[in-house]
């Protein structure tokens, strides 16, 4: 049992030297346990068949406590798809000592076949370790869980995750009634700067789907440009006339004056990035905006493409975000509304469109349909996000709480859109952030307060792909 604990503990070693400082000591504990605990529960087999009834039941009881703890220990790590045969060998020994408890007639196991055992153990789990820590330290500013739970999406827990999401959400609902803080203006905004609060003729109110507006509710602040030439407007809404405690934030961007790009992540759409994931340095001294992109690329059903580079190939039929050179942009259908041409700078394609013809599309609101993803479930109240286009060319986009793909098209619609797509879903990856300059650089603040990650999201390594909007 020593020789295999010390060997586990520098295999653990080695295994998690990328590891950030603070969790390297956890994880070599943790994989040293797993190590010693098998060790031990193979080990000690003949010296527990000298055991009384009373004293094996106790050590059986012990093993399987220990076995069980740490279980609990690696599925909070995220490691229990390779690892928790490891700790079920010490229960299993444990269940069959106490079963024979006080016996002496169970031939012990010989030693070779204890390091046998072991080491075909560790090889099996190898690779697996190797992937998941490979996963954990790579450069990114998701959380933890997060990296675990897009890990087992990529090693085919992808209904797995979708069940466990759409068990809890249904679950833990949105309050019913009460008001949001934002609107009546209990505390500010997040990181707000001081702006002008207008109506200005390119963008009317939007309308609020509860009784009475509430203070600012629909009004736009202008972030960028003029009351009089609006590039970034920002307002806030309530989704529903039940659920109005909640608001979500809506961005409308003129890309007649600004420079839409279209960005790669470490991971999303397909491998590392040539920005880092981030605004690039260059591009901070006028960035404007900034917005998530769509589902990961694998579950988007659709293609990816991003000045002069197609990672994923483009897909007929996809609901498909897209960008000009010459100071337009789009979203509809690809191959009815919009193709490929020498000014398309950006495509992100993703689903089917939640709206057409200023209309929610046929089957928004049905159950069985799965067009919008399998991915929690399309009437489960979310935090989602969306992008449109309205009549005179403006995109706007929708993100925040508690919304469902019906609600969601209803606020694109009231927000103008004439065609509009979802993007992506779930707390950790709707975010969306206007910027200001400072002496420092730009300083973001958050479309909603609800919105998870800190405003500097999109200013340091990340994962997904995203839209910066760029001073032009």
């Amino acid at each position: 049992m020593t020789g295999l604990t010390v060997v586990g503990a520098v295999a653990a070693t080695l295994a998690v030297a990328r590891q950030p400082t603070w969790s390297r000591l956890g994880l070599v504990v943790a994989v040293t346990l797993v190590i010693a605990l098998a060790a031990a529960s193979l080990g000690r087999s003949g010296r527990h068949a000298r055991l009384g009834p009373v004293a094996g039941r106790r050590v059986a009881v012990l093993d399987a406590v220990c076995g069980l703890a740490l279980i609990a220990v690696l599925v909070r790590l995220g490691w229990w798809i390779p690892l928790i045969a490891v700790p079920g060998v010490a229960i299993g020994e444990a269940v069959r000592r106490g079963r024979n408890r006080g016996s002496r007639a169970r031939v012990p196991l010989r030693p070779r076949l204890r390091w046998l055992v072991a080491a075909v153990v560790l090889l099996i789990a190898a690779p697996w370790i190797w992937s998941i820590e490979t996963t954990l330290a790579a450069p990114n500013t998701d959380q933890l869980s997060v990296r675990a739970v897009e890990w087992i999406r990529d090693h085919g827990g992808v209904s797995i995750v979708d069940d466990i999401e759409h068990w809890w959400y249904t679950r833990h609902p949105p309050p019913v009634g009460g008001k949001p803080k934002e609107l009546v203006g209990q505390h500010p905004r997040s990181g707000a700067t001081t702006t002008t609060i207008a109506d200005p003729p390119a963008l009317a109110r939007v309308p609020t789907p509860a009784a009475t507006p509430l203070g600012n509710e629909g009004l736009w602040t202008v972030t960028s440009g003029t009351p009089a030439r609006p590039i970034v407007a920002t307002t806030l809404v309530r989704p529903d006339a039940i659920h109005t405690s909640l608001v979500v934030g809506i961005m409308s961007i003129d890309p007649r004056y600004a420079r839409l790009r279209l960005l790669s992540g470490t991971e999303q759409p397909g491998g590392p990035s040539a920005n880092g994931a981030t605004i690039p340095p260059a591009d901070r001294a006028g960035v404007l905006a900034a917005f998530n992109a769509g589902f990961r690329i694998t579950e988007s059903r659709g293609g990816w493409y991003s000045e002069g580079h197609t990672v994923v190939p483009l897909q007929n039929g996809a609901a498909s975000l897209v960008f000009r050179d010459d100071g337009r942009a789009d979203v509809g259908v690809w191959g009815r509304d919009d193709v490929m041409g020498p000014h398309v700078t950006a495509v992100r394609q993703n689903l089917a469109l939640i709206v057409d013809n200023s209309r929610p599309v046929a089957g928004i609101d049905d159950s069985a349909n799965v067009l919008w993803g399998k991915t929690v479930g399309h009437k489960v109240l979310v935090p989602r996000s969306g992008v449109g286009i309205t009549q005179a060319g403006r995109l706007v986009y929708v993100g925040g709480p508690g919304m469902s793909v019906q609600t969601l098209a209803n606020t694109l619609i009231a927000a103008g859109a004439v065609r509009a797509m979802e993007l992506d879903i779930n707390r950790d990856w709707v975010a969306a952030y206007t910027f200001q300059q400072s002496a420092l650089g730009p300083v973001g603040t958050k479309l909603v307060d609800a919105m998870h990650d800190p405003p500097s999201h999109y200013l340091t390594i990340g994962t997904r792909d995203f839209i910066a909007v760029l001073a032009k």
